[in-house]
């Protein structure tokens, strides 16, 4: 029995350790770890319900699930094992582009494809690859593919013209741009440090340059390999194939993942024309006026065949002369002085990429009165197919002077449904200077016939397609109203001029009848002329002038 006790001590202690281990901390009974000591091996078993957290850790976790979205950069920090937690699946949804307008959601800022697909594999291209493992196919941004990312061939110096081509098979408005170097899994150590885009789309039939408002062509790059840095475009581009050039001071090795931000174009404008822009600057100390991302060319002071503020979907403040935040020279303004242009109107003129049913178009205007800017007076919309001769009935609309308020809004007009693929608008001054920051149109693309009768029923003119004669709708009940009123005052004065004719005329036989002038009756000029006769001068006294008797 003594030989047992010191075996029954054992196995007393070694239950009581057990106990001890085994204490749950949260009274449920659950096991997290078990040790055999004869081994000292340890095995950890997954919790069947959440484990409980301090608040310090819960704010950790946070910090490190955070998505950045208002920034340029957007990084994301996967849970580890350790932070695992039983809850409700995450229901993520991606947005697809080609359903969105900047009119219909506020903004323009969707990712167009390269990280979640939407972009094809074979919608990219390159200039040139340092080999197969880094060619176009790797340059998907938040994704390690091959090589991890694209790589020219080379080193990229200054006057480099390595490029990635990325093809969006349609128009989009772009509004950003996002890159990220070669990360690798650690082991690349290359990225961009700036980059170069340029684009391209059918109505320009070139390769354009972006450039800001300073004239700047370069766009910040990334510090390392695996931070992403989103940049915003501040003269956003519409474009259907787009360029990125990466850009070194020095030689160096570049690589480089990419994305693009933007929407699709569905207002169908494929340029607009309109005078240069004024530079209050120049003039009076003010801010400068012009349309700085225009991407067409300038003839006699006058954009042409190009795109650029008024449709890039960016509005300017009320006060057009606050501070830039981009501290740029330019303004988000377009406007034009009374002095500047002739006939006392501003002539824009826009294109559609085919017949476009119009609905209606929105005029985002300044009216800062005290600083000599106000509405325009009057605006006369012109609607045509060809581009060359418009129709005679124009939309006119006069918007309501404000002479209180100085924020900025915007003109809606009706368009009443009408149907052209060229617009022209007439806007008239109302002060000093008129100001736009964006033009919006709502339309849908429709058919029309091409015949001769139906061009000639649509401008409803017979003569040669140069004429200018144009008609307003509103005036035809004034003008008519006029030509009545003048042709019954003609009619009536000459009835009054036949009436008093007659009166004359039948007044100077009775006159020819009075017995007082026979010798003037016969002819007898001898009695005329014996004036001294005192019964002859009595006679010719009650006579009338002799030109009325001719």
């Amino acid at each position: 029995m003594w030989r047992l006790a010191p075996l029954v001590m054992r196995l007393l202690a070694v239950s009581l350790v057990a106990l001890v281990l085994a204490e749950p901390g949260t009274g449920r009974g659950t096991t997290g770890m078990a040790q055999v000591p004869a081994h000292g091996l340890t095995r950890s078993v997954r919790p069947t319900a959440p484990m409980p957290r301090t608040k310090q850790q819960r704010r950790q976790r946070k910090r490190r699930t955070t998505t950045t979205t208002t920034t340029t950069t957007t990084t994301t920090v996967e849970p580890d094992d350790d932070d695992y937690e039983l809850t409700t699946p995450e229901i993520t949804t991606t947005a697809d582009p080609r359903t969105f307008d900047h009119t219909e959601v506020g903004k323009c800022e969707v990712p167009l494809g390269m990280q979640n697909g939407k972009i094809s594999n074979e919608s990219l291209s390159a200039s040139s690859s340092y080999d197969q493992s880094v060619s176009p196919l790797s340059s998907r941004i938040r994704t390690e593919i091959r090589g991890g990312a694209w790589c020219p061939n080379g080193l990229i110096k200054p006057n480099s013209r390595q490029y990635l081509e990325i093809d969006l098979h349609d128009e989009y408005l772009i509004t950003a741009t996002e890159t990220q170097g070669r990360f690798a899994n650690s082991v690349g150590v290359e990225f961009v440090e700036s980059y170069q885009v340029e684009y391209w789309r059918d109505s320009l039939n070139r390769w354009s340059k972006y450039k800001d408002f300073n004239g700047s062509r370069l766009i910040p790059g990334n510090v390392n390999t695996y931070t992403p840095n989103k940049s915003t475009l501040e003269a956003p581009f519409v474009a259907s194939k787009v360029r990125f050039f990466p850009y070194a001071d020095h030689p160096r090795t570049s690589c480089m993942r990419v994305e693009l931000y933007g929407c699709l174009w569905k207002q169908a404008i494929v340029a607009y024309s309109a005078p240069k822009g004024g530079d209050m600057q120049a003039m009076s100390g003010g801010a400068r006026f012009e349309d700085l991302a225009y991407d067409g060319i300038m003839r006699d002071q006058r954009l042409l065949n190009g795109l650029g503020q008024i449709t890039d979907s960016l509005s300017g403040p009320d006060d057009f002369e606050l501070a830039d935040p981009y501290d740029t020279s330019g303004s988000r303004w377009v406007g034009w002085n009374k002095t500047m242009l002739m006939n006392n109107e501003v002539v824009l003129t826009f294109n559609f990429s085919d017949p476009r049913l119009l609905h209606f178009v929105d005029i985002h205007t300044n009216n800062m009165f005290t600083k000599d800017v106000q509405l325009f007076k009057v605006a006369e919309v012109y609607f045509s197919l060809e581009g060359e001769r418009w129709q005679e009935d124009y939309v006119s609309y006069e918007p309501k002077q404000d002479r209180v308020s100085e924020h900025a809004r915007n003109v809606h007009i009706d368009l009443q449904n009408r149907t052209a693929k060229h617009i022209m608008m007439k806007l008239k001054f109302q002060h000093e200077w008129i100001l736009i920051s964006e033009v919006t149109f709502k339309s849908v693309p429709t058919v029309v016939n091409s015949s001769v009768e139906f061009l000639e029923e649509y401008y409803n003119i017979d003569f040669s397609p140069s004429s200018n004669k144009k008609k307003n709708p509103s005036l035809k009940l004034p003008v008519g109203l006029a030509c009545g009123t003048l042709m019954g005052g003609s009619a009536f004065v000459a009835a009054v001029a036949v009436v008093l004719t007659k009166r004359v005329r039948r007044r100077i036989p009775n006159l020819l009848k009075k017995t007082f002038c026979p010798s003037l009756r016969n002819g007898n000029n001898n009695a005329r002329n014996n004036r001294r006769t005192p019964r002859l001068a009595l006679a010719l006294g009650n006579c009338p002038p002799i030109h009325m008797l001719r």
